[in-house]
């Protein structure tokens, strides 16, 4: 029979291959500005979901706690808890009868505040804190992850792309707060009218991303890019391919004065032009290549660039009296 921990493990184990087949999706579409601004709104959606989630969580969904369920102190006899869970309950069940023999000493109730009644129940081998500890945080670490594929996938986008770092660092900070409060606390510390631990975790974890999640969706930052910001991005990038050119002449010429490197490198070159050669006449590859140039195309968008600067350049002298763009001025 199938579990819900034996799904929820294979889930987790599954997300780091779907994340990635997310990403590579989502890579793969037009990386414009305007398919950024049609995402948007379902990235906006995707955290308000999330943020509703958690704090549904937080408030109104708390692991189980029969003291807090009762309103009794955990000093409270396990014979009046069996009469107060009767008349909640009628008749008792196997479970609940089995959780009150697990109640009876007192060192059992504040493991059952410190770490939760599902691990009280459900683990078998353990025996003290540290067992109870390394039980729960499989469970508790699952949260994290779920909440790491969330910023992953809402920070596809240059809007919100800044978020990743932030993101991860506050949950990687969050989780090992997490870890550090459960491995501190010594249960034998623990008053009658001290709040369950486990829950006070609970409750602040989730409202943490909820609160992450809320950042999220307000800070942003500025989507579009001008027409300048874009030139100025060519611009960069064509000094930089001008740099490695000459640095790539200057490698070449340094290669050719010596009689044994020269061989070397007519040799490899000419076999890399044999290489081109069988790959450029499969028919294969140039079907695909054709498909490939139809979808993207370039004319399309070279047409636009060129229009841009054309426009950009007219501005400019039609403002200062003339202009010349830097663009394409390298040095040979």
């Amino acid at each position: 029979m199938i579990s819900g921990e034996l799904i929820q493990l294979l889930i987790i184990l599954s997300l780091p291959f779907l994340t990635r087949k997310g990403t590579e999706y989502f890579n793969a579409r037009n990386n414009s500005t305007s398919s950024n601004q049609v995402r948007t709104p379902y990235i906006n959606a995707l955290l308000i979901l999330t943020a509703v989630y958690n704090l549904y969580l937080g408030f109104f969904s708390s692991p189980p706690n029969i003291f807090r369920t009762l309103n009794a102190p955990i000093d409270t006899p396990s014979f009046t808890l069996r009469v107060l869970l009767e008349k909640n309950k009628q008749p008792l069940s196997s479970y609940y009868i089995s959780l009150l023999d697990k109640l009876q000493s007192y060192e059992s109730r504040l493991k059952y505040l410190a770490f939760g009644e599902h691990a009280l129940m459900q683990c078998s081998y353990c025996r003290d804190a540290i067992d109870y500890l390394y039980f729960i945080v499989p469970s508790n670490a699952s949260y994290y992850i779920l909440m790491l594929c969330v910023i992953g996938i809402v920070t596809m986008t240059r809007s919100k792309a800044h978020w990743r770092t932030y993101g991860v660092i506050s949950l990687a900070g969050c989780g090992f707060f997490e870890l550090y409060t459960f491995a501190s606390t010594d249960i034998r510390d623990i008053q009658p009218s001290y709040p369950s631990l486990f829950l006070a975790v609970h409750f602040y974890r989730h409202l943490f991303f909820a609160i992450l999640s809320i950042l999220v969706i307000a800070i942003t930052q500025e989507d579009i890019r001008t027409d300048s910001e874009i030139l100025a991005s060519i611009e960069r990038q064509q000094r930089s391919i001008g740099y490695r050119i000459r640095g790539s002449r200057l490698q070449r010429a340094t290669t050719m004065r010596d009689p044994e490197l020269r061989k070397t490198y007519v040799n490899y070159y000419k076999g890399k032009g044999e290489e081109y050669a069988r790959v450029e006449s499969d028919t294969e590859y140039i079907n695909t290549r054709e498909k490939l140039l139809s979808e993207l195309n370039l004319e399309r968008d070279a047409r636009a660039y060129v229009d841009s600067i054309t426009r950009m350049k007219n501005e400019s002298e039609h403002i200062g009296g003339g202009g010349s763009s830097s663009i394409g001025q390298e040095s040979s």
